[in-house]
């Protein structure tokens, strides 16, 4: 037989035993490139790609079920309606125009010039020689200049040399005045006023739109728009208004006075009244009840969800023109000729969407099947370390900074140093650095240097402020106008500075002006050499979102740079991956760890562990462990479960602290087991060993064979028949009090001790929660504890007793493939044991990634009082101290209503209010007074940086974020704001901690609302994310006395006991 048709087959009986969900192996041809000819490694190769993905592929095919099972999400609202409703136009439209290099006019006679290969020679400063064509050139007087100067201008008393002979040359400066003639269109254009800068020119024209060319006195000059809509405060006369931005209209109590109104920025705008009906706005509602760190809202605002509707009637289906995520608003279209009519008292839906995970499913099929040679070193992730190699590499010099200019500011050697390793590496460069240090600036600065050298960037983070962040600073730098930015993403998440990079309003932009749509699109993309977005929003990139999965994912950018890459998945980062060539990673592992949903986790734990194994482990937990009821029971069960039950016993009593070693379990059957915890017993003979027994299990279908056996002292969980002469004399027993008295079960007592309520106490109790479930969010608590210093409390525990004991330990297995982040992973490994280590399952060796990795030491944001607690607790490491103070960080002011600059006001919580203890009226009155006072020392104290004072009041629950909401829409008079509120002068944001990560004000108020159990707060890298968002003041509010005395913290503990503590 044929050897390739040998191998064919045996494929073909590979793919036949494979789950049909399940990774095949991956095509040869597409692996030969990584080892040319060598048929063993690439076999090896193949195989260990599809063990390490398919884990990967199956979890997203389950995750991708669970979606689809859930169907759709639901959220109340209500709908908003201002009193008045304007439009703006501006008055007149502002442009900047390059400054474009000076000419050098070369006095040499045109017609001489060679068609090619002409030679100019600096022979003063002895410069390389520039080699240029006729065509390069325009014929300017007697002589020439070149339509395009690439390299530095000569001084005037330079020697230049032509084809063998000196010349003369001239430098012509461009300038522009007031009195030359600008023109756009052949038709000329009317200046309101011009302003010259640095950079260039600003002027200001009564033309509403402009193309990005314009001519001034016959020459071409680049140009550029200002977003003139991009404001904050609108004043009508000397008063500021009070408006609600929704879409693309104002929502006022009344109408202007004035015609003309003025922003902040000196913009000034007309208005038009419009009709409060023209648009159907509504403001989602979530529910306090919902524990999740990602509130069902959210779900509404992801890119791609275009549409709602109601289940009263679901074909009617209301499309969504425009979304404000920070307000959680939504401006709802018409259908064609209808009114838009909602229920009031029914919640709005929308149908799941599953795109982001089939894309990420097929990101990890496309890998494993037909990876390019770019993505090679993307496979040698998961190739064994005995195999792969890294190649070191020579760290690139840089000569000139766009942002990193002052050698002497802390931090920046550091900074520098990334760049240098990031534009030099053959594949990975890693950045950490602790809140405040620079990251976001070390990022911006590797931009400008790749597209110097003319690379293409993907810019990706986990959230939407991350990138707009970087762009609205990137232009300050961009001294070369090298940057051509895109932002893809919905309207509605993105800042307004940034809108109108927005990949779609481009694309209008250009088809205004008469080019087709694809073409449109095309010249956007292609233009583009920095685009941004969401690591999910990056998948309404055109390319992405139509890619055809029968073909490889061809690499569209030199490099993909990850921000907030500590929030993000494997899973995620492998999307935008497959586009790129190579890869930067920056964040902090010490702050919040990625989001992982739940309902994912669970689906997966019932596909790979059967029904027998979750109801046995499960029952155990609830009858046998101190965080069950620890009573008596017995129960009918089935032979395999009494056979699963006994191995978990068994696998438990070869570790040294076994947890049931006093524990006796009995079994009463009649198929013969071979058990080796379990007693199977004879009842007849055994009486006294099943009195003593602390499970009873019946095998099913035998009941009545030993009924008259059993204990009336034990619990029986399956009580179908009240007659049965058991529960007769249980009863009697109950009744004459000689039952023992049984534990509470749940948080309960039992019922007057009574047998039968305690059976059915249990049943609600056991039935609340499947096995799946109950472990699923003790898997993702223990993952959030995981650098705690002491991690033996109530979750390590109880999660440890749930597991399954197996070589291949599934549970470990969901554990460590889906919770890290690619930044962890990649450093430290996963965690995943194999026979061979991997840099996913183990991370970088520590050479490899020292050349590859670097931390910044310094933080520039808060106050020294501010900084010590995270730096002493979180960035104090044996070999080094992250979080030090930088030497020019100006924190200076004369507030002195704090005796330092991070406090902590005693709130202390009464025995009623710990009832709610996720809500404390206390601590919300006493932040708005806080305020108030504040409010009183801005009004004659400016910033010292010349601009408005931000307060930050920032929550760990959502029940207490919607109190402190009520009270500053009342204080603020802004009834429908969410999280951005502002009053004389000063913005004052609302969030929860985990929404506030990436961003920073000058005051911080911490509401801490606990008083009876801290719940989710011993999350180190939540509290850290907390402590590091002041920059001049940080306010902890809440009950001190409790935080020091409770024992599930010893953080939260050294916090309180350290704080400054005031009244």
């Amino acid at each position: 037989m044929n050897r390739n048709t040998s191998r064919k087959e045996q494929n073909n009986r590979n793919r036949k035993n494979q789950r049909p969900d399940g990774l095949l192996w991956g095509d040869h041809l597409y692996y030969n490139h990584y080892s040319p000819n060598n048929a063993p490694k690439i076999r090896a190769l193949v195989n260990t790609t599809k063990k390490a993905l398919s884990p990967y592929f199956s979890y997203l095919a389950e995750a991708i079920k669970a979606e689809e099972k859930r169907g759709q999400y639901e959220v109340m609202w209500e709908q908003i309606k201002g009193k008045v409703v304007i439009e703006l136009e501006p008055k007149s439209n502002k442009y900047r125009i390059d400054r474009p290099p000076p000419n050098l006019i070369i006095d040499y006679p045109y017609e001489e010039l060679k068609e090619e290969k002409n030679r100019l020679f600096n022979d003063t400063n002895d410069s390389h020689i520039i080699t240029f064509s006729k065509e390069e050139t325009v014929q300017q007087g007697n002589g020439f200049k070149f339509k395009y100067f690439e390299n530095s201008i000569p001084n005037l008393d330079d020697k230049l040399e032509l084809n063998g002979q000196y010349i003369k040359f001239h430098v012509i400066n461009h300038t522009i005045t007031s009195s030359s003639k600008f023109s756009f269109n052949n038709s000329d254009i009317i200046i309101d006023d011009l302003i010259e800068n640095e950079s260039g020119w600003d002027i200001i024209v009564s033309q509403k739109k402009l193309g990005k060319v314009i001519f001034i006195d016959g020459a071409e000059y680049r140009i550029h728009s200002y977003n003139a809509k991009v404001f904050e405060r609108l004043n009508d006369g000397n008063k500021l208004l009070d408006f609600e931005k929704i879409g693309n209209q104002y929502h006022l109590q009344e109408l202007p006075k004035e015609k003309v109104l003025k922003s902040e920025n000196g913009d000034e705008f007309f208005w038009q009244q419009r009709s409060s009906q023209q648009d159907f706005i509504i403001q989602l509602k979530d529910s306090d009840d919902d524990d999740s760190t990602k509130p069902v809202s959210d779900y509404f605002f992801d890119d791609g969800v275009e549409e709602i509707y109601q289940e009263s009637n679901r074909k009617i289906k209301i499309r969504i023109k425009h979304k404000n995520s920070e307000e959680k608003t939504l401006v709802l279209a018409a259908p064609y000729k209808e009114k838009i009519q909602l229920n009031k008292n029914e919640p709005i839906r929308i149908a799941v969407n599953t795109t982001v995970l089939k894309r990420q499913r097929d990101a990890i099929k496309s890998l494993n099947d037909s990876p390019v040679d770019a993505q090679k070193n993307l496979i040698k992730l998961f190739e064994s370390k005995d195999h792969s190699r890294w190649e070191p590499f020579n760290q690139r010099q840089i000569e000139s900074w766009y942002v990193l200019t002052d050698p002497n500011y802390d931090g920046t050697d550091a900074q520098r140093s990334f760049v240098q390793k990031a534009v030099s590496t053959p594949e990975f460069a890693i950045l950490e650095g602790p809140p405040g240090s620079g990251k976001t600036t070390a990022i911006i600065e590797l931009i400008l240097q790749l597209a110097k050298d003319g690379k293409r960037i993907l810019l990706s983070a986990s959230t939407h402020v991350a990138i707009d962040n970087v762009l609205e600073r990137i232009g300050n730098y961009d001294t070369d106008n090298i940057i051509e930015p895109l932002r893809i993403g919905d309207e509605g998440r993105i800042a307004d500075a940034v809108e109108h990079l927005q990949i779609q309003k481009k694309i209008e932009k250009l088809k205004e002006s008469g080019m087709q749509e694809a073409l449109a699109e095309r010249f956007v993309l292609d233009s583009a050499n920095l685009v941004c977005g969401t690591t999910m929003g990056i998948q309404q990139h055109p390319q992405i979102k139509n890619r055809d999965n029968s073909l490889p994912a061809a690499p569209l950018y030199d490099y993909l740079i990850i921000d907030e890459s500590s929030k993000t998945t494997f899973q995620e980062f492998i999307v935008p991956a497959l586009y790129a060539k190579k890869w930067i990673l920056v964040g902090d592992i010490k702050q919040l760890s990625p989001y992982i949903e739940q309902s994912h986790i669970v689906h997966n734990f019932n596909s790979l562990v059967e029904d027998d194994m979750q109801y046995a482990l499960k029952l155990i937990f609830h009858t046998l462990t101190q965080y069950g009821s620890r009573n008596p029971y017995i129960i009918e069960v089935n032979a395999k479960i009494i056979q699963h039950i006994d191995s978990y016993l068994s696998a438990w009593q070869t570790k040294d602290d076994n947890h049931y070693k006093d524990v006796v379990v009995c079994s009463l059957t009649r198929t013969s087991q071979n058990l080796k915890t379990i007693s199977s017993i004879q009842p007849d003979k055994n009486a006294l060993l099943l009195f003593g027994s602390n499970l009873i299990l019946v095998e099913k279908g035998h009941y009545n064979d030993f009924a008259s056996y059993l204990p009336k002292t034990h619990i029986f969980l399956n009580q179908n028949n009240i007659v049965d002469p058991f529960l007769f004399e249980q009863s009697y027993l109950h009744k004459k009090r000689l039952l023992p008295r049984y534990n509470n079960i749940g948080s309960e007592r039992v019922e007057q001790n009574n047998p039968y309520a305690a059976s059915q106490k249990f049943k609600q109790v056991f039935d609340e929660k499947s096995w799946a479930e109950e472990i699923a969010w003790r898997m993702i608590r223990v993952y959030e504890r995981r650098m705690l210093k002491k991690k033996d409390s109530y979750y390590e525990k109880s999660y440890d007793l749930l597991k399954p004991f197996a070589k291949d330990n599934m549970v470990d297995r969901l554990y460590n493939m889906t919770l890290p982040s690619i930044l962890e992973s990649i450093q430290v490994g996963n965690g995943e044991k194999h026979k061979d280590s991997t840099v996913i399952t183990e991370g970088f060796d520590e050479n490899i990634l020292k050349q590859r990795h670097i931390i910044l030491d310094y933080q520039h944001r808060m106050h020294p009082d501010i900084s010590k607690f995270s730096r002493d607790e979180f960035y104090t490491f044996s070999e080094n101290i992250a979080l030090l103070d930088g030497n020019k960080t100006q924190r200076d002011w004369d507030y002195n209503r704090y005796t330092k600059r991070a406090v902590w006001i005693d709130t202390p919580k009464s025995e009623s209010a710990k009832r709610q203890d996720r809500t404390h009226f206390d601590e919300a009155n006493r932040i708005i007074k806080e305020i108030e006072q504040f409010l009183g020392y801005s009004a004659t104290h400016k910033h010292p940086e010349e601009k408005e004072w931000t307060i930050a009041v920032i929550t760990y629950y959502r029940p207490q974020e919607t109190l402190l909401r009520k009270k500053l829409c009342e204080f603020c008079s802004q009834p429908n704001k969410i999280s951005r509120f502002y009053k004389n002068g000063v913005n004052i944001l609302l969030y929860t901690v985990d929404k506030f990560q990436g961003m920073e004000a000058d005051m911080v108020f911490i509401s801490m609302v606990r008083g009876k159990s801290i719940g989710f707060m011993d999350n180190i890298n939540r509290l850290n994310v907390a402590l590091t968002r002041a920059k001049y003041q940080r306010v902890i509010v809440g009950d001190i006395e409790f935080f020091r005395k409770q024992n599930n913290s010893e953080e939260l503990k050294r916090l309180a006991d350290t704080s400054e503590r005031l009244s």
